[in-house]
C-alpha cells in the first residue's frame, strides 16, 4: 500500500476514524463530538466538527491522507434496477435517466453513485445509490483539510463487508443511535436506525424490546430473514442482550457473539469502529469477501471532474517548443522571398 487512508465515521455524538500507513500499520482513535453538531445523519455545525476532527489527526500525527466516508443510511436512498447488457457508456445514461423516477430526489441536486452487482445473460442488476448534495457537502466540508475525499458510501454498506457474511442480521448500537441492517446474498435489503432513549439504556430487556421493533418482521416480506444476527459496537458480546433480542423479536436467530473481521482488523472488533473498518476493506490485502460487496462511491462523478491531468513531458515540451520556432523560421523565409520577389 502506497498511500495512508483515513476511513471516518461520524455518528450523532462521536467520531471514530480507523487509518491505514503507508506500512499497512491500523491505528484507531475516537473523539466527542459536541452536542447538535450532527442530526439525522445531517452536519449540522462542520466547521466544529472540522475542528475536532484535526484535533484528532494532530493525536494520530497524520498530516494528509485519503479520506474515506460513511454516510448515514438516512441520507440515501438506495435501489436495484434490472437493465439489458449495454455498453457502460449506455448503461450510465440509462441510469441517469432512471433515477429522476426511482429516487425522491432531483439528480441535478444529488450526488449518484452506482455499480453493477449482476451480469447474469442478457441482464444487468445494479445498486444505484443517491444522496442529498447538501447532506454530503455538509461531509465534505466537515473533512477538509485532512486529505483528499475519494470515497463517500452508504454505512450499512461498510458495515455489511465489515461483518462479511453473505446473509445476516446486523445490529450496531454507536454514539446515541442504533442501526438495524439486513444482508441478503452480500446485498444490503434493509437499513433503519434510531435514536436509543437514555432511559432504556441500562435496561436489558427494554433495550431489546427498542431494537426488536427495528428489525422488520418476516410477514412483510417474501421470505425468512437471514437466521444469523451479528452484534456490533456496544452490544457486542452482549450474550443476555442476544437472548433476550431473540425472544422479544420472536424469531430463531442464531446470534455471533465472537464475530471477528479479517486481519489486521481482529483487534478493533469490540470497538464501534465496524463501518470505519468496512470502508478499509475495499481495498484491503487478503480480505477477499470484500469484493463480494457492492464497491458503490458516491463521488463517482466528483472524482471524474476532479482528476488531475497527467503531467506534460519535459522532451514533449521540448519538442513542441523546437517545432513553434521551426515553424517559425519557415514563414519567416517564405515572407522574405516574397518581399524579395516584389
Amino acid at each position: 500500500m502506497s498511500r495512508t487512508v483515513c476511513a471516518i465515521d461520524l455518528t450523532s455524538r462521536s467520531v471514530q476514524v480507523l487509518v491505514r500507513r503507508r506500512s499497512g500499520n491500523i491505528e484507531a482513535a475516537d473523539f466527542p463530538l459536541p452536542a447538535e453538531a450532527l442530526r439525522d445523519g445531517k452536519v449540522l455545525q462542520p466547521p466544529a466538527v472540522q475542528l475536532y476532527l484535526a484535533r484528532l489527526m494532530r493525536v494520530l500525527k497524520l498530516r494528509r491522507a485519503e479520506v474515506r466516508l460513511v454516510l448515514s443510511d438516512s441520507a440515501c436512498v438506495t435501489r436495484f434496477l434490472a437493465y439489458p447488457r449495454m455498453p457502460p457508456r449506455e448503461l450510465e445514461r440509462s441510469l441517469r435517466l432512471e433515477s429522476a423516477r426511482e429516487l425522491p430526489m432531483n439528480p441535478a441536486s444529488a450526488y449518484l453513485g452506482w455499480e453493477t452487482v449482476e451480469a447474469d445473460g442478457g441482464q444487468h442488476r445494479v445498486f444505484l445509490v443517491g444522496a442529498w448534495r447538501d447532506i454530503v457537502d455538509g461531509y465534505l466540508e466537515a473533512v477538509e483539510g485532512l486529505g483528499r475525499p475519494k470515497i463517500v458510501e452508504p454505512r450499512s454498506v461498510a458495515l455489511a463487508r465489515a461483518v462479511g457474511l453473505p446473509d445476516a442480521v446486523l445490529v450496531d448500537w454507536t454514539g446515541e443511535r442504533v442501526q438495524a441492517v439486513v444482508v441478503e446474498g452480500y446485498r444490503v435489503t434493509f437499513s433503519t436506525s434510531r435514536t436509543i432513549p437514555s432511559s432504556i439504556a441500562d435496561s436489558t430487556a427494554r433495550l431489546a424490546s427498542f431494537i426488536a421493533g427495528l428489525i422488520p418482521k418476516p410477514s412483510g416480506r417474501r421470505g425468512l430473514l437471514p437466521g444469523r444476527l451479528v452484534l456490533l459496537g456496544e452490544l457486542y458480546g452482549r450474550a443476555d442482550l442476544a437472548a433476550e433480542l431473540i425472544r422479544a423479536s420472536g424469531q430463531p436467530f442464531q446470534a455471533i457473539l465472537d464475530w471477528l473481521p479479517a486481519d489486521p482488523f481482529g483487534r478493533f472488533a469490540a470497538s464501534s469502529q465496524a463501518a470505519a473498518i468496512g470502508a478499509l476493506m475495499r481495498d484491503q490485502r487478503g480480505a477477499q469477501v470484500a469484493g463480494s460487496f457492492p464497491g458503490v462511491n458516491l463521488l463517482i462523478e466528483r472524482n471524474r471532474i476532479m482528476r488531475p491531468q497527467p503531467a506534460v513531458r519535459g522532451r514533449f515540451v521540448i519538442a513542441l517548443v523546437v517545432a513553434a520556432l521551426m515553424l517559425a523560421v519557415v514563414v519567416g523565409i517564405q515572407i522574405g522571398t516574397l518581399a524579395g520577389a516584389k
